[in-house]
Formats: structure tokens, sequence, C-alpha cells
């Protein structure tokens, strides 16, 4: 597959239609079962989800219309589960409203995103390139 953004991501315009500043982000983490699909919209529409967690600061949009957060550091995924891809997504607290914002599956290298569960945490680091976490390109 590929690190992909969802459509929510690009029909939503950046100036307003989402608070990158003072908005809640949550990142999911999905096992296989999930398979991409461009025009879910939702938490709702994840299948195989695994564990979730806030972002914990304000994203900060910048020049070129990147945005970036602080690394999550609090996910746990349990043993037994197989964490193969993450979601980025808007947090309202109630999953039907929680806008997909964007989909990875392999790391900056290249490598599929493979994390066997064992009860730790499993850290989510954002790449610390000019692309951040996500970047629109007009």
């Amino acid at each position: 597959m590929a690190n992909l953004p969802y459509q929510n991501a690009l029909d939503l315009p950046l100036a307003g239609g989402i608070d990158w500043a003072g908005g809640d982000f949550m990142v999911v983490a999905c096992s296989i079962a999930y398979t991409f699909n461009v025009l879910d919209e939702s938490r709702d529409d994840l299948v195989g989800v695994i564990a979730t967690a806030s972002i914990p600061a304000t994203f900060l949009s910048g020049a070129g219309n990147v945005a970036d957060g602080d690394d999550v550091l609090t996910m746990v995924i349990p043993t037994g589960q197989l964490m193969e891809r993450l979601i980025l997504c808007l947090d309202t607290g109630t999953p039907a409203d929680d806008l997909l914002l964007a989909h990875w599956d392999h790391n900056e290298n290249g490598t599929p995103i493979y994390r066997p569960g064992d009860d730790t945490v499993a850290p989510v680091l954002w790449s610390a390139a000019v692309d951040k976490i996500l970047a629109f390109h007009p």
C-alpha cells in the first residue's frame, strides 16, 4: 500500500477547515484487517482497531502547509495483536465524528510498519524531515 491522505484531508481547506493549532487529534493503530479506502470518512469506518492515543500537544501549521505534532508515547499494543497501520484523525470524542486525515503503513525508510504487541508502549515517532507528519502541496 502507501502512506496517503484521506479525502477528508483534501476536501477540508487548511485555512479554517482543520484547526491544526487548537484542534484535538488522535492516532489509531490498526491491524492488517483494515484496508485503506480514500473515501472512508470517520473512525467508525475503521476495522481492526487495536489501540488509540491522543496526540499530546497542538499541531503547528507551518510554511508549506506542514502539520507537525508531538510524538505519541502512550499507545500500548496488547499482547497477541499486530500493528500494521497508523491512522491520524480528528478527536471529537465521538467515533462517527472523528474525521480520518491520513494513513500510514510504511516507515520513513520504506519498510512496512510491523509492531507485535507485548503490552508495552509502542511509541509513534513522527518524522523529523521537512514534511513532518504530513504536508499538503497544491
